[in-house]
């Protein structure tokens, strides 16, 4: 299964890739960052509901299914942009985006359910499975496909979505491998067994969205919200903030991209040995103030400096120092995502697990939709001074949200 998510995690973000280079060429205006976003955050903020529906099949044939409808969609697209003008690529690709949007929150809830299935049939295996996914994600798409799509977006947008079919047909094929295997030795079958599915309203009934909000640690949907209200507020603009200082905008998308994928890499076997040793609390509030740190530096960089001048190896210092903040960033919340995922994992069970991460990916989408656009109405694309320093101030504040409450797992 987890081959399958990697060929298609290398063709959605070859697509992905793509992107802020057409707005950095002028070809999509800079809105699109953010409408995209919120398509994709209001569709993930369903997630609660999303998962009750899902957790009724089969987590690979989910998976499955979704591999085969990118595929179909993807041809469209293509089909599409060869039969009309090629000025019309760009917004064909752009609808593109939007009509197979619906699908990551999919497979981002069958993905955990299969997670949690693995460590209920071998406890403690979560913590292993996640580790290698988030590190195996970033090490293809950071490194290969993302750049890859950034180079290719200058030259060809067909040759793009050309790109994720092979992937997507890839993808499928070792999703069905995968799924055929795993009902073999009892993984992979219903997201819940039939006795948590036969008690569903019983559960129910015992954690509320009331409670859920009072919860602490981990498991917090609070908590779940803060970390990508924090890192949206600049994530999306900074980088378009910094291409305007050099002409290659394509190469500096691809090595912002490579310089992601070190940090992710690096990030979930880093959190995974602390968290053995120190616990997950600790693990993520730490993760969360060294961020902080980072990005309270550079808001003050930003805004006490001539970012356009000066330079290293002939580029200039801020690019330089972008890639730099780039990799740290990413090394540190992808740490503290691995760690969050592998936490809701091994604390709870049944309906009760369900309930907390779907909700969990709903307030984490509510909370990047939010950072997204205030990051647009503080014009963080023209000065990210103010919304670096916002995100620094509330992942400083998140150790009000992480104090364990035992009575709830």
């Amino acid at each position: 299964m987890l081959v399958g998510l990697l060929w298609s995690y290398f063709g959605t973000t070859v697509v992905g890739g793509a992107v802020p280079v057409l707005v950095s060429l002028g070809l999509l205006p800079l809105l699109w960052l953010p409408l995209m976003a919120t398509l994709e955050n209001v569709q993930d903020m369903c997630s609660a509901a999303a998962a009750r529906m899902l957790r009724r099949f089969e987590a690979g044939k989910i998976l499955v299914r979704c591999e085969v409808a990118d595929v179909a969609l993807t041809l469209l697209a293509g089909a599409a942009i060869i039969a009309v003008d090629q000025r019309w690529a760009a917004v064909i690709l752009c609808v593109y985006t939007a009509a197979t949007s619906f699908l990551p929150l999919f497979i981002d809830l069958a993905e955990e359910f299969y997670g949690a299935e693995i460590e209920r049939k071998a406890p403690g295996s979560a913590a292993v499975f996640n580790t290698y996914l988030y590190a195996a994600l970033p090490a293809v798409s950071q490194f290969v496909s993302t750049p890859l799509g950034s180079l290719l977006a200058g030259w060809s947008v067909l040759a793009v979505l050309a790109v994720n079919v092979v992937a997507s047909l890839l993808a499928v094929a070792a999703r069905y491998r995968s799924l055929r295997l795993g009902r073999s030795v009892g993984v992979g079958s219903a997201a819940n067994d039939n006795e948590s599915a036969q008690h569903a309203d019983h559960e129910e009934t015992n954690i509320t969205l009331r409670t859920l909000l009072g919860m602490k640690g981990p498991g917090s949907p609070l908590f779940s919200a803060s970390v990508p209200l924090a890192a949206g507020l600049s994530a999306l603009y900074i980088g378009q903030w910094c291409a305007s200082f050099i002409d290659n905008k394509g190469g500096f998308f691809a090595v912002a991209a490579i310089c992601a994928g070190v940090g992710a890499l690096v990030g979930p076997f880093l959190a995974r040995a602390a968290t053995r040793r120190f616990g997950a609390t600790v693990v993520l509030y730490t993760g969360c103030v060294l961020t902080a740190v980072l990005m309270g530096s550079a808001a003050v960089y930003t805004w006490g400096s001539d970012p356009g001048s000066g330079s290293i190896a002939g580029l200039p210092v801020v690019v330089v120092l972008f890639w730099a903040y780039v990799a740290l960033t990413s090394s540190l919340l992808t740490g503290v995502e691995v760690t969050q995922v592998t936490a809701r994992q091994e604390l709870f069970r049944g309906d009760r697990f369900i309930q907390v991460m779907g909700w969990g990916h709903s307030f984490a989408a509510a909370g990047g939709l939010l950072g997204v656009w205030a990051g647009l109405l503080l014009q963080a694309d023209q000065q990210p001074a103010w919304a670096l320093a916002a995100g620094a101030g509330l992942l400083a504040s998140t150790i009000l949200i992480l104090r364990p409450n035992p009575n709830l797992t």
